[in-house]
């Protein structure tokens, strides 16, 4: 829309880029013209005042919900964790148990 609104300006004061606006090419136009431009163009950059305002939001959620994703994964891989020390703990504490068997019966 801000693109649209600048190309619209720069064919009613017949330039062909920003670079070539100045001040004497604006006070050639008609004050009509000059008005309507503005008003346009603040228009715009309310609208995108508002866009930007509503994208901070929106990415203020997208990461407060990423994180909690992340505490989430956190929390499961400490479950996981947790069985696996116990899993290895149960099975090095069956084989301490069958090391003193053996010793037992071959004493």
């Amino acid at each position: 829309r801000m693109k649209e609104e600048i190309s619209k300006l720069l064919g009613t004061t017949r330039v062909s880029s920003t670079a070539d606006l100045s001040a004497t090419v604006l006070d050639k136009l008609k004050k009509a013209d000059l008005i309507s431009a503005v008003l346009s163009l603040v228009t715009v950059c309310e609208k995108n005042a508002e866009l930007c305002k509503s994208a901070a939001e929106k990415i203020d959620e997208l990461k407060d919900s990423n994180i909690s994703y992340q505490k989430e994964i956190i929390d499961a891989q400490k479950s996981q964790i947790s069985s696996v020390q116990k899993t290895v703990k149960n099975e090095l504490k069956s084989w301490s148990d069958v090391v003193k068997k053996n010793q037992t019966s071959q004493v």
